[in-house]
């Protein structure tokens, strides 16, 4: 909870509106933020994701809670439409490319595509965006 600064009101709002309000971003649809993920990876000047970074990112893609594992009623509902979701449209299939750091990293950049897709889908593309964006520079490879 927070006190507003002009009229000494208090706001309550959920942790998305307090980072947008310390941020002062435009808050974006998941179509927009996968759009900005898309051209911020263009420019980044490195090859690919490092392999066991890219599997915690596979993994937090496709991955679902249990509902024993769920906290509250919201999560329960979460991991219910989730796992509906990835019963009628599994996900993309774990494959990375080639494993050679040599081969085309065109098909790399298409794998990951698919799998930045299904988290646009899924509704995780926040959490991918998130964890992309947080990559130190030792943790892209070629």
């Amino acid at each position: 909870m927070k006190i507003c600064p002009e009229c000494k009101d208090v706001l309550m709002y959920c942790k998305c509106m307090e980072e947008y309000l310390e941020k002062n971003e435009p808050m974006l649809t998941d179509n927009q933020i996968l759009e900005e993920l898309n051209k911020y990876m263009s420019k980044v000047n490195r090859g690919h994701i490092r392999m066991d970074k890219w599997e915690e990112l596979y993994d937090m893609i496709t991955s679902n809670k249990s509902i024993d594992e769920c906290k509250n009623e919201y999560e329960i509902n979460e991991s219910k439409r989730i796992s509906l979701f990835m019963k009628k449209n599994p996900p993309p299939e774990k494959d990375f490319g080639p494993p050679s750091v040599t081969a085309a990293l065109l098909i790399r950049w298409f794998a990951l595509g698919k799998q930045l897709d299904y988290a646009l889908k899924i509704g995780r593309i926040k959490e991918v965006d998130k964890f992309i964006r947080n990559l130190k520079e030792d943790e892209w490879c070629c």
